[in-house]
């Protein structure tokens, strides 16, 4: 999904100017300031102090179509695929929470007919960098698990300057040698594609509700 240069600008001036998170609460917020839920569909976008790259999506390569990872869209005024949040522990109100496991999964299905859950994998090609790609399971705490759901488990933490990191630090054991760390950018022949490093990052992301009043109101 596009939005024209002027409504990129006027989102800018208007999202710059208040926190997208409480200083209270550990709530995920999206960019209304709406509690982040299990449900809706969202759209996640790189914090306006950094403006490289759209919103997230999923990328093959020109020799490799479907070995598909999470990525940037190319341009800026690309919002990327919508997502859906769930719980590893549910909750009955079905709020996000700051530094609790969470499945992400993109609602449209590929072409090439793998599971659009997150996981964390080993990119073949890229210098065994640890990446985000397809292929992920959800799973619950409370029902049996897929082999490797828990490479799945991602989490939401604020950060100082008023957005969020993703972050890959299950609550549950993982496999030896697989990094917990937070979701970093690197460019993979021109492909901005979404790796777990264990140092601090600059990658920082929003939340735009589908459909929300801020979305229809600057045409995204």
């Amino acid at each position: 999904m596009k939005i024209s240069l002027l409504s990129l600008l006027f989102f800018i001036l208007t999202f710059t100017t208040k926190p997208l998170h409480s200083a209270e609460s550990d709530v995920v917020l999206d960019i209304d300031g709406n509690e982040v839920r299990v449900g809706p569909t969202y759209y996640i976008i790189p914090s306006v102090l950094q403006l490289l790259g759209g919103g997230l999506t999923f990328r093959g390569s020109d020799t490799k179509p479907c070995q598909l990872t999470v990525a940037q869209d190319r341009c800026n005024i690309d919002t990327g695929r919508p997502v859906i949040f769930s719980q590893y522990v549910r909750t009955k109100d079905g709020v996000v929470r700051q530094s609790t496991d969470i499945n992400i999964k993109f609602i449209n299905k590929t072409k090439c007919g793998e599971s659009t859950v997150w996981k964390v994998s080993r990119f073949g090609g890229t210098s065994g960098k640890f990446l985000v790609t397809d292929g992920g399971h959800e799973s619950r705490k409370d029902e049996i698990h897929y082999l490797g759901s828990e490479l799945s488990l991602f989490k939401i933490n604020s950060t100082e300057s008023g957005y969020y990191k993703l972050v890959f630090d299950p609550s549950v054991r993982i496999p030896p040698g697989v990094p917990r760390g937070e979701l970093d950018i690197f460019i993979d022949n021109g492909i901005r594609r979404a790796q777990v490093v264990e140092e601090k990052t600059k990658f920082e992301v929003s939340f735009v509700r589908v459909n929300s009043p801020s979305v229809k109101r600057w045409g995204m």
